[in-house]
């Protein structure tokens, strides 16, 4: 349950994120996104020594690449590709663009990590794809008249 719910907050902040970008245009995106990051960095450590996780630098050359990667390919390149769709497209479209994350890193894995890629795991992802072109890209259907109302 606490890493579905986790999830489901991830999903709530990236939406109000896309509708705030929208919102409050003047406002500086980097600007918004560091403190965020600021806040969001304080939260962690606050809930990972509640926890009783001691605080560690990374001591590895893998993990500081690891690192790295995640912080300039993970959030600064892909928070200004976000910049990029949701200046061009609504916030409700954007937000078509996260589910469909794993079928980047999927393929990813399997070539990096050798991670099993399972036909249980296809069949997921092909749900994915059919729901965000349902959700996105499908014609509408027309509401019912006891809905419209």
């Amino acid at each position: 349950i606490p890493s579905l719910l986790a999830v489901l907050g991830g999903a709530v902040a990236i939406a109000e994120g896309s509708v705030a970008v929208k919102r409050f245009p003047g406002s500086h995106p980097v600007a918004g996104n560091a403190v965020a990051m600021a806040v969001g960095a304080g939260l962690i450590l606050v809930v990972s020594l509640l926890a009783g996780e001691p605080p560690l630098v990374p001591d590895t050359i893998r993990a500081w690449a690891a690192l790295t990667y995640l912080v300039v390919v993970g959030s600064v390149v892909v928070f200004v590709l976000f910049l990029y769709v949701i200046a061009r497209w609504t916030a409700s479209a954007t937000s078509y663009v996260w589910p469909l994350l794993p079928l980047v890193a999927v393929p990813f894995s399997a070539l990096v990590l050798a991670e099993p890629v399972t036909p249980l795991l296809l069949a997921g992802g092909l749900l994915v794809v059919a729901g965000v072109y349902l959700g996105a890209f499908a014609p509408s259907i027309p509401r019912p008249a006891w809905l419209s109302g």
